[in-house]
């Protein structure tokens, strides 16, 4: 998304985005921004979430280079104008990827964030998390503390 708040591109871009690579450095995952382009084929569709890991040897490819297929977590930081749509058509979308095992989103304006986790069954569980604590992205092994998501980013101003 170009013309991101500021409080956006901290909680990205800052923290979440820096913060996981450091976690998943050495391994073979990819953690990339909303600058990458995450391909669906079944739906014939392109969505930039704004951040995923892939684990995948295939998105790490040269074939892959200006797309990923196979995400494992994606997040999604909430704007007014975006809001509607990544609670709608793109987390629809979303749910036709086998892979994925977590989608959080993450409000720039309130702590409280929504993480939903497919469940072996194929259902999505919601798991709220806030005001303070920990958000297990399970499908990374990474736990994050609230605070550090919005570490620096003024509340209310995404």
């Amino acid at each position: 998304m170009t013309g991101s708040s500021d409080a956006h591109n901290t909680i990205i871009a800052s923290n979440l985005c820096v913060r996981l690579r450091s976690a998943l450095r050495g391994g073979p995952c990819c953690v990339c921004d909303l600058a990458m382009k995450l391909r669906l084929t079944a739906a014939d569709a392109a969505l930039y979430p704004d951040l995923m890991v892939t684990y995948e040897l295939r998105d790490n490819s040269p074939e892959a280079d200006s797309h990923k297929r196979i995400p494992r977590p994606v997040v999604e930081v909430l704007s007014e104008s975006t809001a509607a749509d990544d609670r709608g058509h793109k987390f629809e979308l979303y749910h036709m990827i086998d892979t994925l095992q977590e989608v959080l989103r993450v409000e720039p304006d309130r702590r409280p964030v929504d993480l939903f986790r497919r469940e072996a069954a194929g259902r999505w569980l919601l798991e709220s998390h806030g005001p303070a604590g920990e958000v297990p992205l399970a499908s990374v092994g990474v736990t994050r503390m609230l605070d550090s998501l919005y570490e620096d980013a003024e509340l209310g101003a995404g």
